[in-house]
């Protein structure tokens, strides 16, 4: 799995964004990206294990949009990227006031 795009699609850091599951995208491959973001042994996904603040709602796109932009938040300034092979998409709209989780 490669969180990195091609370099030509690399955008500057432009306020606060989030990085979540793009729209519409295959959910098999959406729950190995999710796998391998929570893989990395960096305490990516803790919130999302039964019992804490973001496990619910359970769903795959819902924890891979989690588990994408806690991977980017702590990689990304060692050159991560919102990409995840092409199945994630930047929002500036944070996903939890979008479904009213917050």
């Amino acid at each position: 799995m490669n969180p990195l795009p091609p370099a030509h699609n690399n955008a500057p850091y432009k306020g606060k964004l989030w990085c979540i599951a793009a729209p519409g995208v295959n959910l098999t491959e959406l729950e190995r990206a999710l796998t391998f973001a929570c893989n990395q042994g960096n305490g990516t996904c803790d919130s999302l294990t039964p019992g804490k603040e973001c496990y619910e709602p359970l769903s795959v796109a819902w924890h891979a949009s989690y588990a994408f932009s806690s991977y980017w938040a702590k990689f990304r300034s060692q050159g991560a990227n919102c990409y995840f092979n092409g199945l994630a998409q930047q929002t500036n709209r944070n996903p939890s006031e979008l479904h009213g989780f917050k």
